[in-house]
């Protein structure tokens, strides 16, 4: 899976690529009253390494609330933010959603969640709506002719989405000073965050119970067995030497997810539940799997976007 970075930058510098009129336009456009700057800032805690933050809204600017077309946003250098305060979820309360996957999405970080932000060009003559969520991107696989699509994490989901008024000023004048960032999910006094839906992908779940497991090697007796959901990408771009998933492989746990054979773009998101009282919500699975135990029901979700590329199997 590619380690996909968030580049890092300070908005209050010039962004990459653009050029010194491109900003005087800006202005000029602010002058005119028909396009302002906006900055875009939100705190986001217990992101995972693979998880982007994006904006999405009304506008053909924002995406017209086409996900694909959502405007990334990118970490800080610093998001120490002296004007920001932590996340304190005593002064906020949850709406009629999930309100303990919300909590578990909100334990509290030592510095409150990173920062990211980007700064967008939107008219001056109409309401914005927009809304922030998390994705994974999912790389085309090399058989098909499309672009990268994104596979939703979580998502603001109110009923009334955050908006920007209509002929309200420019938030951010490449002044010292910028606007205090959102809090991720919280918005008017609520805090509703629930999981993606499927757009371009399929899910795939494959459940395990009545103790499908039967362990004949007698050394492997009586000993602790991790076990692990892996999808392959049966579309390789370049040449790799595999080893063979031979007993000897599979006795030392070396398959290939674990091995890190090739850096490979990620091509899926998979999670584990297992039905008992502390696992019951989908989390990504560890690198090394889940201990098998007899008698519990186990069930693997896999969201792919080409599922007819994907061998998936469990290794212990």
């Amino acid at each position: 899976m590619d380690n996909i970075s968030n580049p890092i930058y300070n908005p209050l510098e010039k962004r990459p690529g653009e050029s010194s009129k491109e900003k005087t336009n800006h202005k000029h456009f602010d002058m005119k009253g028909t396009k302002r700057d906006w900055l875009f800032r939100v705190q986001v805690p217990g992101l995972e390494k693979n998880e982007l933050v994006y904006v999405v809204g009304n506008l053909p600017e924002l995406g017209a609330w086409n996900h694909n077309q959502a405007i990334q946003l990118h970490q800080e250098h610093n998001h120490h933010n002296e004007n920001s305060t932590p996340l304190d979820n005593d002064d906020l309360f949850h709406g009629d959603g999930d309100s303990k996957a919300s909590d578990n999405l909100f334990d509290k970080e030592e510095d409150g969640g990173r920062t990211f932000s980007v700064n967008v060009s939107l008219p001056s003559d109409t309401d914005i709506e927009f809304r922030y969520f998390i994705a994974v991107v999912c790389h085309p696989n090399g058989t098909k002719n499309c672009a990268k699509t994104l596979i939703i994490r979580k998502w603001e989901t109110h009923m009334t989405p955050r908006i920007i008024k209509k002929d309200a000023p420019s938030n951010f004048n490449n002044e010292p000073s910028i606007p205090d960032p959102d809090k991720f999910g919280y918005h008017n006094g609520y805090c509703k965050i629930e999981r993606g839906w499927l757009t371009d992908e399929t899910v795939i779940q494959f459940k395990l119970f009545n103790n499908p497991i039967k362990i004949w090697k007698n050394r492997l007796q009586n000993r602790k067995l991790l076990i692990k959901m892996t999808p392959v990408n049966l579309v390789r771009h370049n040449s790799v030497e595999i080893p063979p998933f031979t007993g000897d492989c599979v006795d030392d746990s070396l398959s290939m997810d674990t091995q890190d054979i090739v850096d490979q773009p990620a091509i899926s998101v998979t999670e584990i539940s297992v039905m008992n009282d502390e696992e019951a919500t989908f989390k990504y699975q560890e690198q090394f799997g889940r201990t098998y135990e007899e008698d519990e029901f186990l069930v693997f979700s896999v969201a792919v976007r080409y599922p007819e590329t994907i061998l998936l199997g469990p290794w212990t």
